[in-house]
């Protein structure tokens, strides 16, 4: 329900808004101290990708940022996840100048105005059956739901260390290949959270975790 008087949503209906097209919640690197960040790919007012951040202190019932950015309007070819520092990564998976996965790094400094990281990356383009998540190091684990080699869900891992030029991870996993009722997050201690929508034996929601020490 929209609160006409004070201007913000209920904890119920902005859940509605966040989970409702345009708008994409990113993977867990998006949930920091500070609040909940949406962001509106297709705004109907601005150019611009916008970012709104949803405050902590207000129990999530009101906003904390509403700004326009220095990247235009983006669509499906975008995933984002946001790094400690509140530093917003664009990762462009295809239609890109250098054929390759890119990162496109707005900086929270200047109030995501500007970019502070353009670059191509080791990963060739990429589609929808990759999901991408940031580690507490900057690393990016692109992981790989289907039509892999191994016949398993794939992470690899571009490592900042290389400004994304090399990779320090090639593996499968326990998972079998999945598909897009699966979404993908990264614990602080780099165990991936599987975590499958629909079509569950149980009727809920399900996690799975495939640990770092397994590996």
């Amino acid at each position: 329900m929209f609160l006409s008087s004070n201007k913000f949503y209920s904890v119920v209906s902005m859940t509605t808004l966040l989970t409702s097209a345009p708008f994409l919640c990113c993977n867990a690197s998006n949930i920091s101290g500070q609040g909940l960040r949406g962001l509106d790919k297709d705004p109907d007012d601005f150019f611009s990708t916008e970012n709104r951040a949803l405050s902590k202190a207000s129990n999530y019932k009101k906003f904390s940022l509403h700004t326009g950015t220095a990247l235009h309007e983006t669509g499906g070819n975008f995933d984002f996840a946001l790094a400690r520092n509140l530093d917003l990564y664009a990762i462009k998976k295809r239609a890109t100048g250098t054929k390759s996965t890119e990162i496109h790094v707005l900086s929270k400094a200047s109030n995501y105005k500007k970019f502070s990281l353009h670059t191509g990356t080791a990963l060739h383009e990429t589609g929808g059956n990759f999901d991408f998540t940031l580690a507490p190091n900057l690393d990016l684990y692109a992981i790989k739901k289907s039509a892999t080699g191994t016949r398993s869900t794939e992470i690899h891992v571009l490592s900042k260390a290389s400004n994304y030029k090399k990779f320090s991870l090639h593996t499968g996993t326990a998972l079998h290949e999945t598909g897009g009722n699966f979404d993908f997050t990264l614990a602080p201690n780099l165990d991936v959270y599987a975590i499958k929508k629909r079509a569950t034996g149980t009727k809920s929601t399900e996690i799975r975790v495939l640990s770092k020490a397994g590996n």
